[in-house]
């Protein structure tokens, strides 16, 4: 998890890395509730009940974007990085000032305007100075097609919500069809009743998750999680397991809510600990965003203003990292633009994945998966693959998309459908065209890559 403590302006000051030793002690979900009397949210709230606004892409444009601020200027000019970023595949740019609207036009990405105003603390300001405070960056580049969002803040605690709420709302009335960019903790933050000092201010993170929704009314879930970093390719098992908990549990509020939920992952080496990305780490971590049904997808960081092995080095030059990144996001865009069309319905696990409590296959579409390793792998290891399952938004279409969730070897897989009869074509990554053609005994999946089918 990041810990991030800015300058007015943007600037990076430290990061402390105390995190990798409180993840293991750190409970998810209601585990932590134990003492709490009632839930301290309502648990019967609905999309329709709190009047939710949910945000709203075009259906050819999926953001994949690198977690970045004003430090970029530090290491190039902001065209040198905003060039460079497109040409590694992102879609979009955050955060940019106003004033660089403008290049992002030219560069065909989408971008998330820095406000400008430290949101902090704005629990007791009135909603018509808020206002005011936002409205000349607004009213600068809401008029701007690039525009999507307005970055306000990361990671608040639940003492933030009341104040945040105002924001979003200020950002709604003064910018109709954007959004308010908030990114929020991991479900390993410290919590209430737990640790000394709580990040989250609340004593679980499904308290915290819904909590933000209801109280913020956003209309985008986004946070952001470095456990498979952590977790060494999770090798850690237990510590790699808080990694799928997350993202099941963003995804079932986000699915309860009916807004779309973004992922910031790791492009980097955060601590010196850390081993450094490989293309495997980077699709592994994209392809189970996208299997969740993520709406989009961040990486941290670009730039090496802490830890090592970032995309563009000290130098100042491009790393094999930004190569790989590059590889993957372009994957990423083109699936993306395809799973638009779809809302993910189920998300299953292999019986050989680490934590019981994952949900298990069969899944409503695939029933049975036949998954196995090459014959030079010890016979005795079975592979554990990921299933996420979607319908059409329009009309009866089906599609599922496999993961391989080992980091060292290839898997080849089976799927046998619910609905006998079907047949299945598989999407390619690079061009988003469809096959037809079912090798005789299976697909080969590449290490921490997917797979997406269209059941016709």
């Amino acid at each position: 998890m990041k810990r991030k403590v800015f300058l007015q302006g943007g600037v990076i000051l430290c990061l402390s890395v105390l995190f990798v030793l409180s993840c293991l002690t750190l409970s998810y979900g209601d585990e932590a509730n134990a003492g709490v009397a009632g839930a301290l949210y309502d648990e019967s709230a609905t999309a329709e009940s709190l009047g939710l606004e949910p945000l709203v892409l075009p259906d050819d444009f999926y953001p994949v974007y690198m977690w970045d601020h004003d430090w970029a200027r530090t290491y190039a000019t902001i065209e040198e990085s905003l060039t460079g970023m497109a040409e590694c595949e992102l879609t979009t740019s955050c955060f940019v000032r106003a004033e660089d609207v403008p290049l992002c036009e030219r560069l065909g990405l989408k971008c998330m305007v820095e406000i400008g105003v430290d949101c902090h603390g704005f629990k007791e300001k009135p909603a018509e100075e808020i206002e005011s405070l936002f409205r000349p960056v607004i009213e600068s580049t809401r008029e701007s097609e690039a525009v999507i969002g307005y970055y306000l803040i990361d990671e608040p605690g639940a003492d933030e919500f009341a104040g945040l709420a105002k924001c979003v709302a200020a950002v709604k009335k003064l910018a109709p069809g954007k959004f308010a960019y908030i990114n929020l903790f991991p479900g390993y933050a410290s919590k209430l009743g737990v640790d000394a000092v709580s990040q989250l201010q609340t004593h679980t993170y499904t308290e915290y998750l819904e909590r933000f929704v209801q109280e913020v009314r956003p209309q985008c879930l986004s946070y952001d999680n470095y456990l498979v970093e952590y977790s060494e390719d999770m090798a850690n098992a237990e510590l790699g397991a808080g990694y799928y908990k997350d993202l099941l549990e963003v995804r079932r509020v986000a699915r309860k809510y009916k807004i779309p939920f973004w992922n910031i992952v790791s492009s980097m080496s955060i601590t010196d600990s850390s081993t450094p990305p490989n293309v495997s780490r980077l699709a592994f971590q994209a392809y189970t965003s996208l299997a969740a049904g993520a709406e989009g997808l961040g990486w941290f960081l670009y730039y090496p203003v802490m830890g090592s092995y970032t995309p563009v080095g000290k130098d100042k030059e491009r790393t094999i990292i930004w190569e790989y990144l590059r590889v993957v996001n372009k994957q990423v865009r083109v699936l993306g633009t395809v799973l638009n069309r779809y809302e993910t319905t189920g998300v299953f696990f292999s019986e050989a994945t680490v934590g019981a409590e994952l949900p298990v296959m069969p899944g409503q579409v695939v029933t049975e998966l036949n998954a196995e390793y090459s014959h030079v792998v010890d016979p005795g290891k079975r592979p554990t693959c990921m299933l996420g399952e979607f319908r059409a938004k329009e009309g009866q279409g089906l599609a599922f998309m496999i993961v391989n969730l080992d980091f060292s070897h290839s898997v080849k897989v089976d799927p046998k459908l619910a609905a006998e009869g079907r047949s299945l074509q598989v999407v390619s990554p690079i061009t988003g065209s469809v096959s037809g053609e079912r090798p005789s005994s299976g697909w080969w999946i590449l290490p921490g890559h997917g797979m997406l089918f269209i059941v016709e």
